[in-house]
């Protein structure tokens, strides 16, 4: 088992196993507040910010971080 409480596969071909990952979502883009938000080609939130911001024990309104399985194939 890993930390994920998943357990490994490996034969000699191929080693399955799964890795934790964190994704920033938003879920109501108008609550953002301005500091979170960047210029492209148009106006979005900086999901990198504010992922930043909420590990770092800021609440943003309308956004939060997930922690999600991968599955890695190699």
């Amino acid at each position: 088992m890993n930390s994920t409480g998943m357990a490994k596969f490996e034969t000699a071909r191929v080693a399955l196993s799964y890795r934790e990952s964190e994704i920033t979502v938003i879920i109501d883009e108008s609550l953002i507040p301005e500091i979170f938000m960047r210029e492209k080609k148009t106006y979005e939130p900086n999901k990198v910010e504010i992922k930043a911001a909420i590990k770092s024990g800021q609440d943003v309104p309308g956004a939060t971080v997930e922690t999600r399985l991968n599955l890695q194939i190699k």
